[in-house]
């Protein structure tokens, strides 16, 4: 019987490079927030800004406009990512699946070695019982 052990090797590295991709999907997606964030802050900073200075409101709505196109480009970003996210995870649960699937034969596989050790064993203790069984009778 051949070993599993390299195909096991392989699906366990392809399960660790799915899991990077979705890590690094992950921090994409939360950098995206932090600058959706920030905009949201820096939006609301500008607008107690622009009350106290005249002519601020047009200038405040120069403003805003700019920072919701960019707040809506960054959740474009985001939704592009969930779906990449959604893909990636797909991924790795296949990638894990197979894993999982070659660890099962290898385990199959040690457990028939074994019973197969057993069974010659027990074949050579039996061999062993019947020629002290004929030399005794020889002996008689």
């Amino acid at each position: 019987m051949k070993s599993y052990a390299t195909l096991i090797r392989l699906h366990k590295f392809r399960v660790d490079e799915r899991q990077r991709v979705l890590s690094r999907l992950a921090a994409a997606r939360r950098q995206l927030e932090e600058e959706v964030e920030r905009l949201d802050r820096q939006l609301e900073d500008e607008k107690s800004g622009a009350a106290s200075v005249e002519g601020g409101a047009a200038l405040y709505a120069a403003f805003a406009g700019g920072v919701k196109a960019r707040r809506g480009e960054l959740e474009k970003s985001i939704a592009g990512l969930d779906g990449e996210a959604a893909a990636a995870q797909a991924a790795l649960q296949e990638a894990y699946r197979e894993l999982k699937k070659y660890e099962h034969l290898e385990a199959l596989k040690v457990a028939e070695q074994k019973r197969q050790a057993k069974r010659r064993e027990a074949a050579e203790m039996d061999e062993i019982a019947s020629r002290q069984s004929a030399a005794r009778g020889r002996a008689t």
